[in-house]
Formats: structure tokens, sequence, C-alpha cells
């Protein structure tokens, strides 16, 4: 859980109490930008939140996952048994990697550039994966 932080400097604070005096300051604080790194509060409450049982658990799975990584997620969240562990330790590799590296270049994921990235990597798994179980890659 990532503790308080304000929203204009990013300054993290254990307390609340601290935090809170923080905001009460006269003078107002130097705007900062950056991501914090972790679950945010506002995260953490819808969480919390009951989920909706009237939805199988991959659809429980999905809302989850656009929670915490505010993108849209992988098309199953089972592990493909018809691949080789080790490309599906590449695609979730992948699949962390990019969001993480498109934040470092200011390039936000839901941004026209952000959404063509993670959907030609998605496409690229996509087309990886239908290569391997028609024979056509055999290794890494």
């Amino acid at each position: 859980m990532v503790p308080t932080h304000c929203p204009r400097c990013l300054e993290e604070f254990s307390a609340f109490a601290d935090f809170d005096a923080h905001l009460r300051q006269k003078a107002r604080c130097e705007e900062r930008s950056g991501k914090i790194e972790g679950i945010t509060e506002t995260v953490k409450e819808k969480l919390s939140r009951r989920s909706d049982h009237s939805v199988d658990e991959a659809e429980q799975w999905r809302d989850i996952w656009k929670i915490i990584f505010e993108r849209e997620p992988p098309v199953s969240p089972y592990i493909d048994l018809d691949l080789p562990e080790e490309i599906n330790w590449y695609n979730d590799y992948l699949f962390s990697e990019v969001p993480k590296r498109l934040s470092r270049k200011d390039v936000p994921q839901s941004s026209a550039e952000g959404k063509l990235v993670l959907g030609t990597v998605e496409e690229i798994a996509r087309d990886w994966k239908n290569l391997w179980q028609q024979g056509r890659v055999t290794a890494i």
C-alpha cells in the first residue's frame, strides 16, 4: 500500500496528521510531475468494493485488472497451458514492462499512441502464440 501522498508535490506521509498539516500550510507546495508506485487510496477504495457476483470469475478478474492497471486486460486471466512456461513468462513480462516504459517516456497508456503500442504488443503476442500452435516456431 502506498503511504498517503500530496497530489501536488508527491511527498509521502506515513501519518495522516502530517499529511493534513502539509495540506493546511499557508505556502503552497511546488507541483511536481511523476507517478506514484503502488496502490493509491483511490485504488484501494475501489478494490474494497464488493464484486458483482452476477458475472463470472474471469470478468471479475478483468474488472480488478482495469482498476489496478487502468488499461484493458489480456484476453484471458488464465495461464495458457498449451504454451511452454517460458512463453507465458515472456507474455507476462511484456504486459508488465511495456506500460512502465511508456510511462517513463511520458506516453500515457490512455493516449492514442499508448493504446496503439499496447494493442500492437497484444497483437504480436497473439500472433506468436498462433505460430507456436501451428508448429512454425519451436524456440524462443
